[in-house]
């Protein structure tokens, strides 16, 4: 949510009181904003919202605008609330709102435009951090797994190949050594150059990178955002630190399949 977006949220509903009500309209908005502190606070203005701070213990966390007829306001309201569902539990939807009016076509047009602006203003969100703690535990429970039925998996096969070549030797199966060590030497090629490898490290790997990726995403570009005050330059800042991880991560998985493959081809 950045200044502009709200400023035209709050011209377009202002401008639905008046041409449906006319010149006697007397339109009455109320805000509050509570803080990542705790704090709660009742400006009595847009532009005193937007010089306030709105960075580390007063980054705002909850916004709520109420529009209401002065002359009737029982018959008319919109309220509004935008939420950092990041940092506050307070409600289940990052942005909300409630209209009542005397008018069903009224109703209808004005939710209508809401929908409209809202869908403008909205991105994915990636996670909530309950979610994430949830995904980071699984992660590293299926890598302490992963690792312990890997690791010993190649041995496994290595040993299980070369007693079914000593076995088919011994049926006669193998005429002769010559064809047994043939047969070994064949297996050493499928094993260094496999259809489909498992290897464990490259599967570590694999989680540790989705893992970093993931964390990236979810501390860098977060999806809940009051874009304005001293928080503008920090989440530019933070988008940066994110975008270098990012590429750096991509780089260096590039870097690596190109190794790889290089490798393969060269026999090495």
């Amino acid at each position: 949510m950045t200044e502009p977006e709200l400023r035209r949220i709050d011209q377009l509903i202002i401008a639905q009181f008046e041409r449906h009500l006319g010149s006697t309209v007397n339109i009455k908005r109320s805000y509050e904003i509570r803080y990542k502190n705790g704090s709660i606070s009742e400006p009595n203005s847009l532009d005193t919202i937007m010089t306030q701070e709105n960075i580390d213990s007063l980054a705002i966390t909850h916004l709520g605008i109420r529009f209401t007829d002065d002359n009737n306001p029982f018959l008319y309201d919109v309220t509004l609330r935008f939420i950092n569902l990041d940092l506050e539990k307070y409600g289940s939807a990052s942005i909300s709102y409630t209209v009542i009016g005397n008018d069903r076509d009224w109703v209808f047009i004005v939710t209508s435009l809401l929908d409209e602006r809202i869908k403008r203003i909205k991105r994915f969100r990636i996670s909530t951090p309950d979610n994430f703690f949830n995904l980071f535990l699984a992660m590293m429970v299926s890598l302490f797994a992963l690792t312990l039925i890997a690791l010993p998996n190649s041995k496994s096969q290595e040993l299980n190949k070369l007693k079914l070549i000593e076995q088919n030797y011994k049926n006669g199966k193998l005429k002769n050594p010559i064809e047994a060590l043939i047969e070994i030497e064949k297996y050493k090629i499928d094993a260094n150059y496999p259809s489909m490898p498992r290897n464990p490290m490259a599967e570590v790997g694999i989680i540790l990178t989705l893992i970093i990726v993931f964390s990236t995403v979810y501390y860098c570009f977060p999806s809940c955002n009051f874009c304005w005050g001293e928080y503008v330059a920090y989440k530019k800042r933070r988008e940066n630190i994110g975008k270098f991880i990012l590429v750096t991560v991509i780089f260096g998985l590039v870097i690596g399949v190109t190794g790889n493959y290089i490798s393969a081809r060269l026999g090495i």
